[in-house]
């Protein structure tokens, strides 16, 4: 059988249907699909059954933004733990493309725009990239689709946590991002980097956590491997946030002074800023 996907609100929206069929989204928003509801039970396209007392209790239980996968007439809540962290699929309005909420904080910007158009403009931060592309950050893969999409001769991307690449095989906004010419490992990239070659990449796309959660990634020595492997003439996005910090506490500046330090030119971008090894 096959494997559908509801959010809180779709089945906020099927609860409130009466008897008939119905279309909605089946993924999550990705594309079209169609129900057909009878007093006790929902049938789904390929004829297995979700019973109403599920989605009621599911309702009455779980937040609207969560996520479920529907297969062989069971209902599985996308959240996982991993070790002191727990982490869910979290859809921000129906039919939005998806995020990750890890311990209460989302993986992407949520309030102004989807997740989808946030990663859109960092990859278009770093202009036309045609030939390989290092995306240092996995996460659901939407920045490694984008590259992809855009002309990029290959990506090569890391991921550190097991359940967030769990989430991201089951997420159908993911789909474009295990393709064959984007390969995905497993692994640390403030420790992977060290075994790239040098002058391996036309461009960068660094989207790390935050720095709370990770100071390797927003290191002197971690920036001096990015300038490494990229090309001479090659491109680094960098994600930082808001523009507004505390004086004291003024993260933007000592992130442009380090990367400054290693020879990149600096310039602001999306969010962040764009900094270029010379050719």
């Amino acid at each position: 059988m096959d494997s559908f996907f509801l959010s809180g609100y779709h089945i906020e929206r099927i609860l409130g249907l009466g008897r008939g069929e119905f279309a909605i989204s089946l993924d999550l928003g990705v594309s079209n699909g169609s129900i057909r509801v009878y007093d006790d039970r929902i049938e789904m396209p390929d004829g297995q059954d979700v019973m109403v007392e599920t989605l009621s209790k599911l309702h009455k239980r779980r937040s609207r933004n969560d996520c479920f996968m529907v297969a062989d007439g069971d209902i599985k809540w996308l959240y996982a733990f991993e070790g002191n962290s727990t982490y869910k699929l979290y859809e921000p309005k129906m039919d939005w493309p998806t995020t990750i909420e890890i311990n209460g904080s989302f993986m992407h910007t949520v309030s102004t725009s989807t997740p989808k158009q946030e990663a859109n403009a960092k990859v278009s931060a770093l202009g036309k990239v045609k030939g390989e592309a290092l995306d240092t950050v996995f996460g659901l893969g939407y920045t490694s689709a984008l590259l992809n999409e855009g002309g990029a001769s290959g990506v090569l991307s890391y991921e550190i946590s097991d359940t967030v690449l769990e989430l991201a095989r089951v997420n159908p906004w993911s789909k474009g991002a295990f393709g064959s010419s984007i390969h995905v490992i497993k692994g640390d990239v403030a420790e992977e980097i060290r075994n790239l070659e040098s002058s391996r990449f036309d461009a960068v796309l660094h989207d790390p956590p935050t720095l709370q959660s990770t100071t390797r990634l927003y290191s002197g020595e971690f920036y001096r491997e990015m300038y490494r492997v990229l090309k001479p003439g090659g491109v680094l996005y960098h994600f930082i946030g808001t523009k507004v910090q505390n004086p004291k506490h003024n993260y933007r500046r000592g992130i442009i002074s380090r990367l400054r330090q290693c020879g990149f030119s600096v310039k602001d971008a999306y969010r962040g800023v764009r900094a270029e090894k010379p050719a």
